[in-house]
């Protein structure tokens, strides 16, 4: 069956038009998970343009995972400016939505008196500048056919909702990105490290990711090349995990970033959701404040938060120096399907497995009324912990309890 890519309306902006048109793809094609593929909601497209500041006329901008192009649209909707515009796409499906959005703003824009040149790239955004995150970056073109980028970058903005979806470590894409990942990435970190350094000096990146990078082991190396090149400028946080992309039960984060090592204040907001802009929450702390010496984001909302980090920080000692160490547990449900059982015999054949909703105040309930209570033990004796004294806690943030708006 043939479809047509819906019409503009009259006078219809060109974000609403994009989003209009994301809908309607996704009436016709599911959302391809396997691609991480989640379009963004207007009023965070707007946010996030609305945060960026040109630093001069024209601007080239880079979209690496452009979907619709409802960001891009947002972006060239928000600035005064003339765009120079590269956007990459790896769905094939999306050329022709893509395409016939950025013509329409393009034709916004020229209503106007302002210029947009754009170029789509239907291809993987990261194999094709992996190069850049080598010791001895590799020489690209130019994607204006220009002389090949200096040592600076290429884009003045970046602006980017990367897919969000973990690699296998024999994926080429983890590879290619060995120097800064490890293990099984998610795809977001290799997106951002390459952006940023595609980006000129002084230029800006906004981003909307999972928050997981801000901290921990994990991203230890992608955070001390990150924020080695950038510094936060402005960081926007959302008390709801489910309202910002629906199904992803994930804490979204977006980060403003300037290639930059000069210092300067970070703004932190927050919102209910990703509807309610209206309300943020407004804070300005130092740099130092935000970013610690091994690059993990401290991001207090409140006085409260504040109080608390300070106790924190005047612990003489860690957990390690008394012989304790934290763990999210060795089973990992996805890779012990065929181990998880409804039903068990304990202790003969299996082991009780808890979660989270086990976990009750000062005491641990099992067997809940759920499936997957049970653990077996043959082909599992590496995911149970042996008997020892354990401290079980709840993962959950303060965030909603202490963040009062009048």
């Amino acid at each position: 069956m043939e479809y047509h890519t819906p019409r503009p309306k009259v006078d219809e902006r060109p974000t609403a038009y994009a989003d209009r048109v994301g809908r309607w793809y996704l009436s016709r094609f599911p959302a391809k998970k396997a691609l991480g593929q989640y379009f963004t909601p207007i009023p965070i497209a707007q946010f996030m343009a609305h945060l960026i500041t040109p630093p001069g006329n024209p601007v080239r901008v880079l979209d690496p995972g452009s979907g619709v192009g409802i960001l891009s649209c947002a972006l060239c909707e928000g600035i005064t400016h003339d765009v120079d515009l590269v956007v990459y796409e790896v769905d094939p499906d999306l050329m022709d939505c893509l395409e016939t959005c950025l013509r329409y703003v393009q034709a916004w824009m020229k209503a106007r008196r302002r210029t947009l040149v754009f170029r789509i790239v239907a291809g993987d955004f990261v194999l094709s500048h992996a190069g850049v995150l080598e010791s001895k970056p590799q020489p690209m073109l130019d994607m204006f056919d220009q002389a090949p980028p200096s040592k600076n970058g290429l884009f003045d903005l970046i602006i980017a909702n990367p897919p969000y979806f973990k690699l296998n470590k024999s994926d080429p894409r983890a590879r290619a990105a060995a120097t800064i990942v490890h293990g099984q990435p998610n795809i977001y970190a290799i997106f951002m490290a390459i952006g940023v350094t595609l980006l000129k000096e002084n230029g800006q990146l906004v981003y909307i990711t999972p928050r997981s990078y801000a901290a921990g082991s994990y991203f230890a190396r992608f955070r001390s090349y990150f924020f080695s090149r950038a510094r936060p400028v402005a960081i926007h946080l959302f008390d709801s995990r489910r309202d910002v992309f629906g199904e992803v039960l994930q804490e979204s984060i977006i980060l403003l970033a300037e290639r930059s090592s000069q210092d300067g204040p970070v703004t932190i907001t927050s919102s209910n959701n990703a509807a309610d802009f209206a309300h943020l929450v407004r804070r300005s702390l130092s740099l130092s404040e935000v970013l610690n010496d091994e690059y993990v984001l401290h991001l207090p909302i409140s006085e409260q938060n504040d109080q608390i980090m300070a106790i924190v920080r005047a612990w003489g000692f860690s957990l390690h120096d008394y012989g304790m160490k934290i763990s999210t547990g060795p089973v990992v449900p996805f890779r012990a399907v065929s181990l998880i059982s409804g039903i068990g015999t304990v202790p003969e054949t299996h082991v009780p497995l808890l979660w989270m909703q086990n976990v009750k105040p000062m005491q641990v309930t099992w067997p809940l009324a759920r499936k997957g209570q049970y653990l077996l033990r043959a082909g599992a004796e590496k995911l149970v912990l042996p008997n020892r004294n354990y401290v079980l806690l709840r993962r959950f943030r303060a965030r909603k309890s202490i963040n009062s708006r009048g």
